[in-house]
């Protein structure tokens, strides 16, 4: 993965590499030169192979330059924002990077990056040492954070894979999920490897478009929460580029989403499903018609599934099932850290996700295992009635939860409503179709409460709910 990094960036040239926060455009070229200035002097200070080293910089230029020369090191990168994350999951942090007056925390070696970092190191470049990681959280369905290993080679693997299978995607693009989420971290390999440049998010929505189209992106990385503020600022007029391709990572892209996306960028957008613990492993362009819930896609070619117990969920759709998915043994992350195993001796691991299969193959999401709503001796998927709900004439966005009690489940339901919207007419809608009355707990909202991985927060969901 070093050399082939190095060998992109060298024929990239004076190509623009990252369009920065504060508006400079840092060619290849110099991006270049900053990853082999970081490696240098991480060497000085004696990172090594089998040590941790989390970037903080809030100079997200510096971050990624600097997770690359922690690779050239042979050692592992940590995306956080904050090392006493993972330190209080019992993760030994050996050295943070960090820009000045950040609050300092005990126990690493802290290092103040400044602009002598930037300068390459006279004479030979350091050598590359292969063996580096990167270590990162994921949150699930809970937002309780697990970490886990993945080699920065296998990283690369996928990201190649990835590329290859979803065909478009190739361009300069505007990179909008956090950065210490292995999507961000993905989506600047995917730039860098074709030599293409990443606009950053600015302040507010209607400058990051701006910024985008300045910069020329033709292509769009989101989670579902920054698709929702893109699509509704582009509706409302900003100017922004005309994208001719959207990648949308996540089971909370629903119908409702694809439709506003496909009625303003037309049909670009790629759905991917899938897991950390297996990357991704379901993708399909879609306009939100045939997406009963979330994410639907066929399965990449190297991954192999299997639909268990479809008896527990044949009140969900035909065929339903949980799926568990097998990937190649070269293709898999090393496992949590501190936590059990991932995979069974046979290779399987169960996402928790439920899916159905249609008649062409495209798997549909219908929902989490463990949010399942059992009503009146039927199973409801939240993500099923979220998308009823988002049928209603003057219903923006909705959320669904179950609430457990010794009698039963209840269901609980927010809505995001429009000036005039009625909240009877969705209390008649779904009463109908899925609930007995006295079952329903139905709340207005400003907005749906959600994790940091952008899916909807169900224990919190319930909470509100039965607060009215």
């Amino acid at each position: 993965m070093n050399a082939a990094l190095r060998a992109a960036f060298a024929k990239a040239g004076d190509a623009p590499a990252m369009h920065a926060q504060d508006g400079q455009v840092v060619s290849y070229a110099r991006f270049a030169q900053l990853v082999s200035g970081c490696t240098a002097r991480l060497e000085a200070l004696g990172v090594v192979p089998g040590q941790r080293v989390a970037p903080v910089s809030e100079n997200l230029v510096v971050r990624v330059a600097l997770i690359l020369a922690v690779w050239r090191r042979g050692a592992d990168a940590i995306l956080t924002d904050a090392p006493s994350r993972p330190m209080g999951r019992g993760i030994k942090v050996d050295h943070v990077i960090a820009d000045p007056g950040q609050a300092q925390v005990a126990g690493p070696a802290w290092h103040v990056f400044d602009e002598s970092w930037m300068t390459p190191a006279e004479g030979a470049e350091p050598e590359d040492i292969d063996g580096g990681g990167l270590l990162f959280a994921t949150s699930g369905s809970t937002g309780l954070p697990k970490y886990m290993w993945q080699s920065a080679d296998i990283w690369y693997a996928q990201t190649l894979g990835f590329l290859q299978l979803s065909g478009k995607g190739h361009g300069a693009s505007l990179v909008t999920y956090a950065p210490t989420t292995s999507a961000f971290l993905m989506a600047a390999l995917m730039c860098f490897v074709t030599g293409h440049g990443m606009c950053l998010q600015r302040g507010t929505v209607e400058e990051t478009l701006a910024a985008a189209k300045d910069f020329g992106a033709e292509i769009l990385h989101a989670p579902p929460a920054v698709l929702q503020d893109i699509v509704t600022a582009a509706e409302q007029g900003a100017e922004g580029p005309a994208f001719g391709f959207i990648r949308a990572v996540g089971g909370a892209t629903g119908p409702q989403l694809l439709a506003r996306l496909h009625a303003q960028y037309g049909p670009v957008v790629t759905v991917v499903g899938g897991s950390n613990e297996t990357l991704l492993f379901s993708m399909g362009d879609h306009d939100g018609s045939e997406v009963p819930a979330g994410w639907a896609g066929t399965v990449m070619p190297h991954v192999t599934y299997e639909l268990r117990d479809p008896e527990l969920y044949a009140d969900l759709a035909p065929g339903a099932g949980r799926i568990a998915v097998k990937v190649p043994e070269q293709l898999r992350v090393q496992g949590y850290i501190g936590g059990g195993a991932i995979y069974d001796p046979e290779g399987w691991v169960e996402t928790g996700d439920i899916v159905s299969v249609a008649p062409d193959g495209t798997l549909c999401f219908l929902g989490r295992d463990d949010f399942i709503i059992s009503l009146g001796g039927n199973k409801f998927a939240p993500e099923l009635i979220e998308a009823l709900a988002e049928t209603v004439p003057g219903v923006i966005q909705a959320g669904a939860a179950p609430i457990r009690g010794p009698e039963g489940d209840r269901l609980a339901l927010l809505a995001v409503l429009e000036p005039g919207g009625d909240l009877e007419a969705l209390r008649a809608r779904v009463a109908k179709r899925v609930v007995v009355a006295d079952a329903l707990v139905l709340a207005e909202a400003g907005e749906i409460p959600m994790l940091p991985s952008g899916k909807p927060d169900r224990p919190a969901i319930a909470e509100r709910a039965q607060k009215g």
